[in-house]
């Protein structure tokens, strides 16, 4: 099984799980960052959100099964 995650921002990531997706996730975005991934198929990022300077939570993308 491979997870397809379709960002905000055009990308595609492909990971064999979820706990893999989420260290990608890190490793692009920074380790001050937290990802939460929903089972409804959203993921949420604590950090710095896009075009501000505030720290908060924001959606990163969604996911699926493949």
């Amino acid at each position: 099984m491979t997870i397809k995650i379709e960002t905000l921002y055009g990308e595609n990531i492909y990971a064999g799980s979820i706990p893999k997706a989420r260290r990608q996730i890190v490793a692009r975005l920074g380790d001050d960052v937290r990802v939460r991934i929903s089972r409804d198929g959203y993921i949420h990022v604590l950090g710095i959100m896009p075009n501000t300077t505030e720290r908060g939570w924001y959606i990163y993308g969604d996911w699926s099964r493949r």
